[in-house]
């Protein structure tokens, strides 16, 4: 480490010291590996691994009727998942944290990516299994992992200055791809919970490595109103539902199952994208 990079460390230590103490971001990835691999565990428990679960996963899919219109725009959402528009993301986000003079950052987005999507590949074709007569296992969601793997990436490589704007577009588009499988019946409700999970735990491992790689101290700030913002993307998301007249309940489902499960999705994207931006304005350099 050279000397005027230590004394950026001294200076920023300081700076904490007076202003409050500032958790370091190792901490809070750990924090998250723990949680997501928790979320994780319950999620194959009782989604995979147990008849009742699995019936109400499938029923909170196949409450949700579309108009065929609406079927056909989510799906054309969708197709926008490419291999080839990840790796334009990746090199994006790579070339800004390089820009940047963020060699770490660019590490930490890379790692995040492609570890996610690796895993939920692994889980769903060579790990996971559901109980036998209960069909093919699709957990966690692959469309929904790579959405939200991408938009988490590009929030730790921007400026601190444009997760303001990005934090509601970047985790209200996460929220959308995941309802969007499930409006679409490509998912259940269970998948994609399991891939925010498994996007989760590889942000927390992104976190470790940057904060282990990275060479200079951050400039600690506060948040300001960024995680807010985080919370109002998905939020908007829903609001859309509810004005979207091509989108009605079933009658297989009482209206607040149907209701609930993608809420309960939106509202936990929005926690873990708020989150994020809390530890990028506070601790990445």
């Amino acid at each position: 480490m050279t000397a005027s990079a230590l004394a950026d460390r001294e200076a920023s230590a300081a700076r904490t010291a007076r202003g409050g103490l500032t958790v370091p971001a190792w901490v809070h990835g750990s924090a998250m590996i723990v949680l997501s691999a928790t979320a994780l565990a319950i999620l194959v428990r009782y989604c995979l691994h147990s008849y009742r679960g699995i019936r109400w996963d499938e029923q909170l899919m196949s409450a949700w009727e579309v108009t065929e219109a609406t079927r056909m725009t989510t799906a054309h959402y969708l197709s926008v998942i490419t291999v080839p528009s990840v790796a334009l993301v990746l090199i994006g986000c790579v070339a800004t944290a390089i820009v940047r003079q963020r060699l770490s950052l660019a590490v930490g987005a890379a790692t995040l990516i492609g570890g996610a999507t690796v895993t939920t590949q692994v889980l769903k074709y060579e790990v996971f299994e559901r109980l036998p007569q209960a069909g093919a296992n699709t957990l966690p969601s692959g469309h929904t992992t790579v959405a939200i793997s991408v938009c988490m990436a590009a929030m730790i490589v921007v400026p601190t200055g444009w997760r303001v704007f990005l934090a509601p577009v970047a985790a209200g588009l996460s929220a959308a791809a995941g309802i969007a499988t499930v409006l679409g019946s490509w998912h259940r409700p269970g998948d994609v919970v399991a891939a925010l999970a498994v996007c989760t735990a590889w942000l927390g491992v992104a976190l470790i490595v940057i904060s282990a790689l990275q060479d200079r101290a951050p400039v600690v700030r506060s948040p300001g109103v960024s995680p807010a913002l985080a919370l109002a993307g998905p939020s908007l998301v829903l609001l859309v539902m509810v004005w979207q007249r091509g989108i009605v309940i079933g009658a297989g489902l009482p209206l607040v199952g149907a209701w609930a499960a993608v809420a309960v999705f939106a509202v936990a994207v929005g926690l873990v994208f708020s989150w994020l931006t809390a530890v990028a304005d506070r601790s990445l350099a």
